[in-house]
């Protein structure tokens, strides 16, 4: 029982570790985490861009994937934002 419960508490601390490494992400940043956690994404970078004082946009690289994530905060209900499509960019 001790061998799997180690495990899991070296996980969680290195969970723990990643989000306070990055700067910018709370520990009431709930909805957050759990979007990134939805699409399996171990933020190696937040930023956050504060748009009024109730919203804010992270943009969250993934370490592993290389994805860049664009994350919209308003009060604590989050939502993952669309990535335009190749053509409206030009």
């Amino acid at each position: 029982m001790a061998k799997i419960v180690l495990p899991s508490i070296v996980v969680a601390s290195l969970a723990a570790a990643a989000w306070a490494a990055t700067g910018t992400a709370l520990a009431s940043d709930r909805e957050l985490r759990a979007i990134l956690d939805r699409l399996a994404c171990v933020p190696e970078r937040v930023v956050s861009n504060k748009l009024s004082p109730t919203l804010i946009v992270y943009e969250v690289n993934c370490k592993q994937s290389g994805r860049v994530l664009q994350v919209e905060c308003l009060e604590s209900d989050c939502r993952l934002l669309a990535r335009p499509r190749d053509d409206d960019e030009k």
